[in-house]
């Protein structure tokens, strides 16, 4: 499923690009992408001013029908999209649900003879936070030509499912109050910054351990970097977790096994319990947070979680100019505690935050260690 951000509109309540506004100390469209991030394989954003979206890294394209709304941008996007599903959202939404794009894209691949898949609520329904196929390019252009913008009547130009999401969220968790809050005016965006920084705060649960993410794009090193760590914070006591994302899926047993067998048989837990190692396979019908994830950890002084881009923890962000994509986009939306890297662009990275940060030679461990632990407030292990 590939993301399509819409941010071509006129702004006229606000009067300034609404995808740049800061919230949590990112832009909103920084934002965005970092939260789907997992549940997409790319990004596109629609543009009349690509030059003001370069920093993210993702490809841009224009209106093919200037001056028509959000019926434009998603005729664009569809067009110029390389995917046959796509997730289409409005670049106001500081607050995006992976969880609510996953299950809308589960929602799609088991609908194929729908064009649109439009989550609805009590509010009504959210075009502009819905999955489409990229077939529908067609249909939306004649709608076009035909003057009739109204993203309400889309269902008269092609086949539109409506996805009721309220129960669901309540079963999972989903706030859709802030999962479709949209930012307007300075009111909206004041309110949101204030709910920015409430996230953050709620990020570690009392009483859990510290949590800390190590993120960078793929070839950065970010396996390297968090190995290196946890035998720097071993070497001194602490007890580590770590907790890798792993956003395609895999497969750590083998079939035939015993465990295989009660798996398949439809355990929903299935434990092997050996003298020196415990191994749970947990069947979930959902992507988990990290945070629920940690609840179910033994007792650890510290958990390192390798990538969680979009997890509002604290984070390590680790670059190196061979890697895919933009380290700015990385800058949120947990603080940075460190940059690891070398050259301009490990710099570069740390020139862009409010308050720039320490930049650590990839090699540099122990002092990397002794920044982090101040940093979180961890002692020496016992």
């Amino acid at each position: 499923m590939h993301l399509i951000i819409l941010a071509g509109g006129r702004n006229s309540r606000i009067q300034t690009k609404k995808a740049l506004l800061s919230v949590g100390g990112r832009p909103i469209i920084e934002r965005i992408i970092t939260r789907l991030q997992p549940v997409v394989e790319g990004c596109l954003i629609v543009t009349g001013d690509p030059e003001a979206y370069a920093f993210t890294g993702a490809p841009t394209t224009a209106d093919r029908y200037p001056g028509k709304g959000p019926l434009g941008g998603l005729e664009a996007g569809l067009a110029a999209s390389p995917a046959e599903l796509n997730l289409v959202v409005a670049c106001d939404l500081p607050f995006v649900s992976a969880e609510l794009a996953a299950h809308l894209g589960r929602e799609a691949e088991a609908h194929p003879e729908a064009d649109a898949l439009v989550p609805s609520w009590e509010k009504g329904q959210e075009p502009l936070f819905a999955v489409y196929r990229k077939r529908a390019a067609g249909a939306l252009a004649g709608r076009l030509e035909s003057g009739d913008l109204r993203l309400g009547r889309l269902n008269t130009a092609i086949s539109v499912l409506e996805i009721e999401v309220t129960e669901w969220a309540r079963r999972h968790g989903v706030d859709l109050q802030r999962a479709f809050w949209n930012v307007n005016t300075w009111e909206e965006w004041r309110e949101a910054e204030a709910a920015a920084q409430r996230e953050a705060a709620e990020a570690v649960r009392e009483g859990s351990p510290p949590l800390l993410a190590v993120v960078g794009w793929q070839e950065a090193g970010k396996t390297s970097v968090t190995s290196a760590l946890v035998r720097e914070f071993s070497r001194t006591g602490l007890r580590v977790a770590v907790v890798k994302h792993d956003p395609h899926g895999h497969e750590t047993d083998t079939p035939g096994k015993d465990t295989y067998v009660h798996r398949e048989s439809g355990a929903e837990v299935t434990v092997l319990a050996g003298p020196q190692l415990v191994t749970t396979w947990w069947r979930v019908k959902e992507p988990l947070s990290l945070a629920v994830l940690v609840r179910q950890s033994p007792p650890v002084d510290l958990v390192l979680a390798e990538g969680w881009k979009g997890e509002p923890v604290p984070r390590v962000v680790v670059v190196r100019p061979e890697a895919r994509g933009d380290g700015r986009a990385l800058l949120g939306p947990g603080e940075v505690l460190a940059v690891v890297g070398e050259g301009e662009e490990a710099r570069r990275v740390s020139a862009a935050l409010a308050t720039p940060v320490p930049v650590f030679a990839p090699g540099e461990t122990a002092a990397l260690a002794t920044h982090l632990r101040q940093r979180l407030g961890l002692g020496e292990g016992s």
